[in-house]
């Protein structure tokens, strides 16, 4: 009786986290918008390159339906002693440290005589031309970022010079953009997504700026570059103005320019920043020069390798809801990047993405307070059966710690420690449930071996209560905040290998909890204990550390193209760790399930539910996918397992052929 209350509450738990899922799916699903973005400064580079127009190559992106263009501003880098920047490609311009404008004053070069009488500061930036038309520009959009008070302008009548005041504290960065670029993108239809560079701004100054970018570009989205982070981050000793930034990209009548990050890359302050615009931004998924050099520069320039490269910005869109793809010409050769383009848009309409426009992840802030303390009412039946198992006849100490668990539970939430309660939970349910599947497939009621259908049937089930551990593991965490993976559950490892430890302890503990404890501790270590233990940890480590996004371990070329198989014939790629080691393990372990040995197998195995479970921690990823991936891991897992049997079954008859002979 009382172990039947304690699955009503797992049940009642289910069903508030299939409401959350099927929420979230409903609104993944609407949220089909993609945005094609063309980085103009690679565009730039490729003409130089080649010495074809940048309007060329900007035709072609319109009619792969690329409808916007990244535009990076002017730079002016300080390397050194000396300048580098936007005006080496231009012959009328150049630009000099305050130290190099002393230096020429002092051997009389003509133009200096202009700032004979003047005060040279030597961390100043001085740009000289003799094009009027082209110095108002530069001043205008020097003024714009550093105020007016920072940027002074000298002329005799033929040649002009505009001064900005700069020092080590607040070094000049950038120069706003470029108003001829801005004229002839927007002449072609494109619209302009600004990457601006961060400075010590004043919290004026930032305010004007974000103006200025809105007036001159009308942005949809925004995002930001260089290596001091969002507009606003603190650099040095100056304020930190993120609050600032927010309140200029989302307002309290938001007028809808999203902030674009880019996944993998994280930069300082972008977490602050989501969280003060309340997740009112998009996934950018971009392949860097850097990349593209290292990983596709030995690849001919064909259909294979655009194949290759399209598939990747798919599964962007696809596994981790990126809706912001920024592209680059990685080729010189045009037609090449006219394929390229074109083959990533139809690939995208063909899935019934909508290209163009892209709409922000839905704001969930937290989670409301009656679904929290349904989920804890599960989460504590779960527990509760672990409980027992451990100490067997303790029903009413069981029942007890649950009432008290869900107690205190409620007292923390009602002191506003949701968040924290939430993260909890999604803990000890990725714990709880792999272990709870294996005891109820494999080890409740289990006395004889199970044939090899009875065996499979074992592991659905195994399978379905992982399920249920993964659905409250994702309806815990389903706020913005993890949708977006601007929060990462900073446990995800730990669960992968910890259910296999608590299964052991398990099965080393099965009457006396006392008597068994002290049991063990005076046990005689024999070598092969060691080997065992340090071989079984070992692989659970390696299984961690290739885990993620960025593993420790990096993954083999190899694997990454049998990686790319998969994706493209499954469109969800299973879980090696499902599919190659969790199933296969726990439906052997089945067939062996009354000898002592099968204990090992079915510690194993709880790797691949721990994957299940895992698959539905990452929230980036759409629940359609997280449960294609899982049952693909599935179906491929029992073909595995059933191979493997079949080969097992064979050996033992030789072997009993044998012995008989």
């Amino acid at each position: 009786m009382v172990r039947k209350a304690f699955a009503v509450m797992i049940l009642i738990g289910l069903i508030a986290s299939l409401v959350i899922t099927i929420n979230d799916y409903s609104r993944q699903r609407d949220n089909n918008g993609v945005m094609l973005v063309l980085d103009y400064s690679s565009v730039k580079e490729w003409s130089l390159q080649t010495g074809i127009p940048s309007k060329d190559l900007l035709e072609i992106a319109a009619n792969s339906q690329i409808t916007h263009i990244g535009l990076s501003e002017l730079e002016l880098t300080r390397v050194g002693n000396r300048l580098e920047g936007f005006y080496t490609r231009e012959t009328d311009v150049s630009a000099h440290l305050g130290h190099e404008i002393a230096d020429m004053i002092q051997t009389g070069v003509p133009f200096t005589g202009i700032l004979s009488n003047h005060d040279i500061g030597v961390d100043n930036i001085y740009i000289v031309s003799k094009n009027e038309a082209r110095i108002s520009q530069l001043r205008l959009a020097a003024q714009e970022k550093y105020g007016r008070e920072n940027v002074s302008k000298f002329s005799d009548g033929s040649t002009y010079i505009i001064e900005l005041k700069s020092s080590p504290s607040k070094p000049i960065k950038g120069l706003g953009f470029d108003p001829n670029e801005v004229d002839l993108i927007e002449s072609m239809d494109f619209k302009i997504i600004p990457r601006p560079l961060n400075i010590a701004f004043s919290s004026n100054q930032l305010k004007n700026y974000i103006d200025y970018l809105d007036e001159l570009l009308n942005p949809e989205v925004i995002i930001f570059a260089g290596e001091e982070g969002v507009l606003g981050n603190r650099i040095g000793t100056s304020d930190n103005l993120i609050s600032v930034t927010a309140s200029q990209l989302y307002p309290k009548n938001p007028r809808g320019m999203l902030y674009g990050y880019v996944e993998m890359n994280e930069l300082k302050g972008d977490k602050s920043l989501a969280a003060l615009v309340k997740y009112n931004l998009a996934r950018v998924h971009s392949i860097s020069s850097d990349e593209w050099r290292r990983r596709y520069s030995n690849h001919e320039e064909n259909e294979v390798t655009i194949s290759e490269v399209v598939e990747r910005y798919a599964l962007a869109v696809n596994d981790r809801t990126a809706h912001i793809l920024y592209l680059r010409p990685f080729s010189r050769d045009l037609e090449f990047n006219n394929l390229y383009f074109t083959s990533l848009s139809n690939k995208l309409t063909s899935q019934g993405y909508v290209l163009g426009g892209v709409q922000p992840v839905p704001i969930r802030e937290a989670l409301s307070g009656y679904v929290t303390a349904l989920l804890l009412l599960g989460l504590g039946g779960a527990l509760a059966f672990l409980f027992l198992e451990m100490f067997k006849n303790k029903e009413k100490v069981a029942i007890f710690l649950a009432a008290l668990g869900f107690i205190g539970g409620l007292g923390l939430l009602y002191l506003g420690y949701g968040a924290q309660i939430n993260r909890w939970i999604a803990f000890f349910a990725s714990l709880a449930f792999p272990v709870l599947a294996v005891l109820v497939s494999y080890v409740w009621d289990k006395k004889e071996n199970l044939n090899i259908i009875e065996s499979c049937i074992a592991l659905l089930k195994a399978v379905v209560v992982s399920l249920v551990g993964a659905l409250y593991v994702h309806a815990s965490l389903a706020t913005s905040s993890y949708l977006t993976s601007m929060a990462i559950f900073p446990m995800v490892k730990v669960a992968l290998v910890a259910p296999a430890f608590i299964l052991a302890l398990l099965f080393l503990i099965r009457k006396d909890v006392i008597n068994d404890i002290l049991d063990f501790l005076k046990i005689n270590i024999q070598v092969y204990h060691v080997v065992i233990a340090g071989v079984a940890f070992v692989i659970l480590v390696i299984l961690a550390m290739r885990s993620g996004n960025n593993p420790i371990i990096p993954v083999s070329s190899l694997e990454i193209r049998f990686r790319l198989l998969m994706q493209r014939l499954l469109i969800a790629r299973p879980r090696f760790k499902e599919f190659m080691i969790g199933y296969p393990v726990l439906i052997i372990a089945g067939m062996f399930i009354k000898y002592n040995f099968s204990k090992l197998f079915l510690v194993a195995g709880t790797i691949g539910l721990s994957s299940l479970v895992n698959t539905f921690a990452h929230l980036h990823k759409p629940v359609d996918m997280a449960i294609l991936t899982s049952f693909n891991g599935l179906w491929a897992g029992i073909i595995i397992g059933l191979l493997l049997s079949f080969c097992i079954m064979i050996a033992r008859r030789v072997y009993r052929r044998f012995l008989s002979e």
